[in-house]
């Protein structure tokens, strides 16, 4: 079920991803970028389906 609370975890998972893809493309390491930005999305997609 996706409460509101829900709803703005996923944001908050998206920013996270976001977050998390901008350091490392700082650390200069693209492959890591792909899978951050994809784990993100699966987490968010995981959460979604619950």
């Amino acid at each position: 079920m996706l409460t509101r609370v829900g709803w703005l975890d996923g944001w908050i998972l998206i920013l996270f991803s976001v977050y998390q893809a901008l350091r490392a493309m700082v650390d200069s390491d693209p492959p890591l970028i792909c899978k951050e930005i994809v784990k993100g999305f699966i987490k968010i997609y995981l959460t979604r389906c619950d």
